[in-house]
């Protein structure tokens, strides 16, 4: 089963789990809606599945400023329903986290082992969904990654793309540091936790580093259009509700020598996202 089956990382998951021919419970709003317990027992009683990956999320992370309650029903108590549903079942469960449960205080790249500090009610919900798989289910994997952009109107490069087709004015923060991760990527690298019982706590992101004006630039350089004049900006000059981690690069050596993945670098992936 995959929740969260439209969304941008759902979407790549579902194709290729059907492509190396499992059976796929694609199940997203408005049938299946997470805050409703009883909605998620009934389907779960009747697919019965044997492997659970929770897409699912509130992401909003300026809206989630404004409805923190919302955020955290359907990021921690929605996803300890679940938990203890798959629980019962004997599912392994895979929760998708975030980079933004840390602070952003340090400079060298987060490690699993390093505590959470978020620093907003989006990494909140999300660190709170974390303690709740930890308590409500002894089988399961939290897979945390970061920047996530895939075939979708709302991932950053597509945002940079067209803003840039309507000649608007671009301001991009360049005091911001993370691991730029393509979803088809990360769902290519989900594959070996079927089958495993390494449970546990996993940093999994694309390679290298970048500043989101680092990856505005890539993107418009790798769409010809590396000429369109882009501002670089610090943090603090936009007026944002919700803070955000300055240095939230992921360690991803735990997952590499556990299942023997390593994703590729943000450029090269990035270059196949946008010639797609």
């Amino acid at each position: 089963m995959v929740t969260g089956a439209l969304g941008q990382l759902g979407k790549e998951l579902v194709a290729l789990l059907m492509e190396a021919g499992y059976q796929v419970s694609a199940v997203d709003l408005p049938e299946f809606d997470l805050t409703d317990s009883s909605v998620v027992e009934a389907h779960l009683s009747s697919e019965r599945p044997q492997f659970i990956f929770h897409c699912a999320a509130y992401t909003d992370v300026e809206r989630a400023e404004e409805e923190p309650e919302l955020a955290r029903q359907i990021n921690a108590l929605a996803t300890a329903d679940l938990s203890v549903s798959a629980d019962g079942l004997g599912a392994p469960l895979v929760y998708i986290s975030t980079d933004f449960v840390f602070d952003g205080e340090q400079r060298k790249p987060y490690t699993e082992d390093i505590y959470p500090n978020p620093l907003s009610a989006y990494g909140r919900s999300k660190r709170d969904g974390e303690l709740a798989v930890m308590q409500s289910c002894r089988k399961y994997f939290i897979v945390r990654t970061s920047w996530l952009f895939g075939r979708s109107p709302a991932a950053f490069p597509q945002k940079i793309l067209a803003k840039a087709s309507e000649n608007a004015p671009l301001k991009v923060v360049d005091d911001q540091r993370g691991s730029p991760t393509y979803a088809r990527d990360l769902a290519g690298g989900l594959l070996p936790l079927l089958g495993s019982d390494a449970y546990g706590v996993y940093h999994l992101a694309n390679g290298g580093t970048a500043s989101w004006y680092e990856l505005a630039c890539e993107t418009l350089k790798l769409a010809d259009m590396g000429d369109y004049p882009i501002e670089r900006v610090s943090a603090g000059e936009f007026t944002t509700k919700a803070k955000r981690p300055a240095y939230s690069v992921l360690d991803c050596s735990k997952y590499k020598e556990t299942f023997g993945v390593e994703l590729r670098h943000w450029r090269e992936a990035l270059a196949e996202y946008v010639q797609s």
